[in-house]
């Protein structure tokens, strides 16, 4: 059994936290000796609670008067601690019933001791924190934020938001739109702000809004943030000066083609071509003379006919027949088409009596006009040219196509001038070349 008594003399202990409330623990001395005693609380935060005095020093109750009762002169047997309890305002101080103990203890023999148990009820208290991160949000059709909630009161609450704007621009959506935490927690909230209207050009506008955070307690005070949103044009504001900084580029990309490249490009055809045009002198040159070739009996004098068009006719190409004893002679046909914007044609005519097989096909657009290049025999179309996508064509086959004389070839171009033409340069000029073998035709 212990040799001293405690006892707590309080009436109902309730405190609101942030705020005080004390009681006494009253000790008495029952051993037989002088002892001195220490209190403490047990059940809280020793942060949470004073004791005053820090001890007491008793004497023990045998200097009694013979009808039981102290004597006046008698030291005290009897002590009291004054106690404070004061919960901080915070999550920690959880609302509720706290059972506690006034814990006293014999520093004559710390075994000696004794506790007296109460409730202390911690009353509820309401209080939030809100924040925006970021609060300067900037977009175009919409923009995120973050708001974070924290219920920073001793009680579990619901929290409501609300955006606004005076102006009426902005709409909100909150995700979640509600949230109930529990007393020191914290939730972020996702925040999406979007302009009625957009902006299809022009520069930034900054258009501020509110957003109000609200509990179901009837003593949270709510809170109100603020916020900006940048909203920005759907064409970014540098755009227009991009294009016309690439619209003078284009320009001087023209210019500089038409100054300088396009000459260099004529000039490198016309060397392509040379070749080629001595390639066939040559072989004129050495093709045997008309006199020397059997008496054009049954072989009609052959031609080049034109179209209709615009431009003038050829000079007629000789046609060259196998020699006595050959089966077989060289043969080129050779022409200048073209006309403006019109449609210009040449017909080449193979002799009665021979096949012509053509192995080669040369044009040459050095104005790089366009329309389209047509190589037809008889009624059947060949080739179909684009004359835009070349300056020089030259094609070579291994097997020649065969061309009889009841077929013919024929070309034809209906000619659109090039916008890049050069001022003095002819326009709708397009040398034609085909070369092959002539030969007799099998019975």
């Amino acid at each position: 059994m212990a040799d001293l008594a405690v006892s707590i003399i309080a009436d109902a202990l309730r405190v609101t936290p942030g705020s005080g409330v004390s009681f006494v623990v009253e000790v008495r001395n029952l051993g037989s000796v002088v002892d001195r005693y220490s209190c403490e609380i047990v059940g809280l935060d020793p942060a949470w609670w004073t004791v005053s005095p820090a001890a007491l020093e008793l004497f023990p109750e045998r200097d009694t008067a013979p009808d039981g009762r102290s004597r006046p002169d008698a030291p005290p047997t009897t002590g009291k601690f004054n106690v404070t309890i004061r919960p901080p305002r915070s999550p920690e101080a959880r609302a509720g019933d706290w059972p506690i103990g006034a814990k006293v203890q014999s520093e004559h023999d710390p075994a000696d001791r004794a506790v007296e148990e109460t409730v202390v009820t911690i009353l509820p208290f309401g209080q939030l924190e809100a924040d925006l991160m970021p609060s300067m949000v900037g977009g175009r059709l919409s923009a995120s934020t973050i708001l974070s909630v924290r219920n920073a009161g001793n009680r579990p609450e619901s929290f409501e938001t609300e955006g606004n704007d005076k102006a009426k621009f902005l709409k909100f959506e909150f995700e979640p739109p509600k949230v109930a935490l529990p007393a020191g927690e914290d939730l972020p909230v996702k925040l999406r702000v979007r302009p009625i209207k957009a902006i299809l050009l022009g520069s930034p506008v900054t258009r501020t809004f509110t957003v109000d955070v609200r509990g179901d307690g009837p003593d949270t005070p709510p809170a109100s943030l603020s916020g900006t949103l940048s909203q920005r044009s759907i064409i970014p504001q540098s755009t227009p000066k991009v294009l016309g900084a690439l619209l003078l580029f284009a320009m001087a990309a023209i210019a500089l083609w038409g100054l300088f490249f396009k000459p260099q490009i004529d000039k490198a055809i016309n060397d392509a071509v040379a070749p080629v045009a001595s390639e066939v002198a040559a072989i004129k040159s050495n093709l045997p003379p008309p006199s020397t070739a059997p008496p054009p009996t049954d072989t009609p004098e052959p031609s080049v006919s034109t179209s209709t068009g615009p431009t003038t006719a050829p000079a007629s190409v000789p046609i060259v027949t196998p020699a006595p004893g050959a089966s077989f002679s060289p043969q080129v046909f050779a022409a200048s088409i073209g006309a403006p914007n019109g449609n210009d044609a040449r017909t080449f005519n193979v002799p009665t009596g021979f096949t012509f097989s053509l192995t080669d096909i040369f044009l040459n657009n050095t104005g790089g006009d366009g329309g389209v290049v047509i190589l037809t025999k008889g009624n059947q179309t060949l080739f179909q040219w684009n004359a835009s996508d070349f300056r020089t064509l030259d094609d070579h086959f291994v097997t020649g196509l065969r061309v009889t004389a009841t077929e013919d070839m024929g070309i034809q171009w209906r000619c659109q001038p090039s916008p890049l033409a050069t001022a003095g340069q002819p326009a709708c000029t397009m040398s034609v070349l085909l070369s092959g073998t002539l030969t007799k035709a099998t019975k």
